[in-house]
């Protein structure tokens, strides 16, 4: 039998304990979220038997007959559908849609009428067609299917997750599908983020005892490569340490590959990219290792084939490019005096007290973005390495590393009793007071709160290893939640890490990178992929004004498609869009100075402004940009100047001030267009 099951299903989530303060922010607009339907399993059997006993006699009669007008009535028994606040869906047998409600649509991104009558596999709403499968199999065994966790395509192409319930109907030996969805996608990423914060914290942790317990330096080189690229994704890390005069880098015995998350042919590859590095010496400033080292800070290459400066004197981008790697990030390790700090946004070393330890390098088979949280952490370990090499000052850098976190970090005896607390977070109401130092945990907490922080500290003290765990704070009234972890420091003293889980700054941080990604969005033409009208018009502004300060010209060019009605009409839609499209392109190649901007201006019309560019540049350009369109060869048979397709242009300079407006610069261009149509199209005016 095929069925649809909704357009999710799932393995049921993982169960992390999620806490009220998570379950808070999956409101919408103060309205308390639906009901659980595994905690209220009634609500969905009288839901379905409700509309189960409407559905009986309307279906006995128009289900054998799927027509337009059978549909239509349908829809009118199921008004039902809209008064829910969550997507319900009527599917088939066979999977074809039968009706939805308005939240189906609103979640989905289909229009009604995009969906009813389709089947499910045609409409490609399944992320994942296994969970389809495993839905089939689940309702072949029993009629009702409760918050099954399955992963969905909007028609926009994201995707998202959520929980579905199903049950089946049956009427007259025949049988339909009635599914109830509730959208995840937001809480299954915060929690990811959580833990993906965790998992940062227990690095930092594990690292700390792990290289402390190291016999060389070279182990601890070793610790740090491994946990790195485990935590943070990175496919290979090598470490590089100075020659024994100090006048080069060598390759340290120190490595680590990510095997199991490899391919055979490219752990091979590696391998022999790994041999290939054992027998190489860098000069300073020479390749990623001495370049690291030359600036003293760490630098990151979005892909080294073509990223890094001088990419000739990248010795092994060959070799590394068969191994598919792209990405590519250096850190330093220095060893200090306690008193001095390094600055990793200046890049002057010669005159600072520190000494090159190391240099740890990683390699990632795809190209990735410089990510600011990531370089601080990766700077953080090595700083703390460095530390632990140089034993005598372990305890003061150790506090200067936490004090740079926003957790709250505090170091409690055997007994616990506060010893020390790093200030962190002063902004939030539960930040740890100066005066708590001396104090029990039963001073702080209630009691039943204090035995179990108590046994935890217990537990990492005998034990020797970390303790992770989730507790609940109220404070002031307001309620966090915070995932912490004790590590021990010696036999007589822990480390206390706790990170608030429920804290808006993780929300806003995900809302700013999704306005940035709208931005990028709202300034585009989503046809020719240039610049659209609104970037047109404040790209204008800013030029306007920068041009008037520094009296310089700023010049228009306004293009103009010809005949491209005709073109249309001739050649249809789709072929005017890809003229359009392979238009953009060709200006885009003729204006190849990076302060000039192509825009779509409007239908078949583009612009092009020119900062500190007089009359006689403009018009070079606007002659360069008719030969790029030249060499398009696009036939035009319907044109009435010329075989292929053609341009008129309008061109047009001003130097700003007081006198003179944007305005008027887009008048004379339109103008200078206009004439260039009346004088027979084709040319610049």
């Amino acid at each position: 039998m095929t069925v649809l099951a909704g357009f999710w299903a799932t393995r049921s989530l993982v169960k992390p304990k999620l806490n009220p303060a998570i379950d808070r922010q999956t409101r919408v607009g103060g309205r308390e979220p639906s009901q659980n339907l595994d905690e209220k399993p009634g609500c969905l059997n009288r839901a379905f038997g409700q509309i189960s006993h409407k559905l009986r006699h309307r279906l006995r009669e128009n289900l054998p007959v799927q027509t337009q007008k059978n549909l239509h009535n349908h829809r009118q028994v199921i008004d039902s559908f809209g008064l829910s606040p969550d997507p319900m869906l009527l599917v088939t047998e066979s999977g074809i849609f039968i009706d939805a409600n308005d939240s189906f649509c609103e979640l989905t991104g289909y229009k009604y009428e995009e969906i009813i009558g389709q089947q499910d596999l045609d409409v490609k709403i399944w992320e994942n067609l296994e969970e389809r499968e495993e839905i089939k199999k689940i309702l072949q065994l029993v009629e009702v299917v409760r918050n099954q966790e399955i992963h969905y395509r909007k028609k926009s192409g994201l995707v998202g997750t959520a929980l579905v319930s199903a049950k089946r109907l049956e009427w007259d030996g025949k049988w339909c599908l009635l599914v109830v969805a509730k959208d995840i996608s937001d809480r299954m990423a915060e929690i990811s983020h959580c833990q993906r914060a965790e998992a940062e914290i227990q690095m930092l942790l594990t690292i700390n005892q792990a290289i402390n317990e190291a016999k060389d330096f070279h182990q601890a080189l070793g610790v740090v490569l491994r946990s790195v690229c485990e935590t943070t994704g990175w496919h290979y890390g090598e470490a590089w340490v100075p020659s024994s005069d100090g006048t080069a880098l060598e390759c340290s015995p120190s490595w680590y590959c990510q095997r199991s998350s490899l391919p055979p042919e490219v752990i091979k590859a590696i391998v022999s990219f790994r041999t290939y590095s054992e027998a190489l010496v860098f000069l300073p400033n020479e390749e990623l290792p001495g370049r690291v080292w030359y600036r003293g800070q760490p630098q990151w290459v979005l892909d080294f084939s073509t990223d890094i400066e001088d990419s000739d004197i990248f010795l092994r981008a060959d070799m590394a490019k068969r191994c598919g790697m792209n990405g590519a990030f250096g850190v330093p390790i220095f060893a200090r005096p306690s008193h001095t700090t390094i600055d990793y946004q200046s890049s002057q070393t010669s005159n600072s007290p520190v000494k090159l330890l190391a240099v740890l390098v990683f390699f990632m088979l795809e190209s990735r973005p410089e990510d600011e949280e990531y370089v601080n952490l990766v700077a953080t370990v090595t700083a703390e390495l460095g530390i632990v090499i140089q034993q005598k000052q372990g305890s003061a850098e150790l506090r200067a590393l936490f004090a740079a976190m926003t957790d709250i970090i505090v170091a409690l005896d055997n007994q616990g009793c506060y010893v020390k607390i790093a200030p962190t977070n002063p902004e939030k109401t539960y930040r740890p007071v100066p005066n708590l130092i001396g104090k029990s945990l039963y001073e702080v907490f209630e009691r039943q709160q204090a035995d179990m922080f108590l046994k935890y500290l217990r537990q990492a003290m005998s034990t020797q290893q970390p303790v992770h765990f989730d507790y609940r704070l109220t404070v002031q009234g307001e309620e966090f939640w915070f995932a912490s972890s004790m590590a021990p420091i010696s036999e007589e003293s822990a480390l206390w890490v706790s990170r608030d889980v429920s804290d808006a700054a993780r929300a806003q941080a995900a809302l700013k990178k999704a306005n940035q990604q709208l931005e990028l969005l709202a300034n585009l033409d989503g046809l020719t992929e240039v610049a659209n009208r609104r970037r047109f018009d404040e790209y204008l502004s800013q030029n306007w004004q920068k041009m008037k300060e520094e009296s310089s010209p700023l010049s228009l060019i306004l293009c103009d498609v010809d005949y491209f009605k005709c073109y249309n009409d001739k050649y249809g839609h789709q072929a005017g869009d890809d003229c359009l499209k392979q238009i953009a392109k060709a200006i885009n190649n003729a204006v190849s100075n990076g302060k000039n901007l192509v825009a779509r201006y409007g239908g078949e019309e583009f612009a092009v402004i020119l900062p500190a560019t007089n009359m006689n540049g403009a018009l070079a350009v606007a002659a360069a940009i008719r030969r790029k369109v030249a060499l398009l060869n696009m036939l035009h048979e319907d044109s009435q100047v010329s075989p292929y397709v053609t341009l008129s242009m309008g061109v047009a300079s001003l130097i700003p001030d007081g006198t003179s407006s944007a305005e008027q610069l887009i008048l004379q261009a339109d103008n200078a267009l206009y004439k260039a149509k009346q004088q027979g199209r084709n040319r610049v005016c």
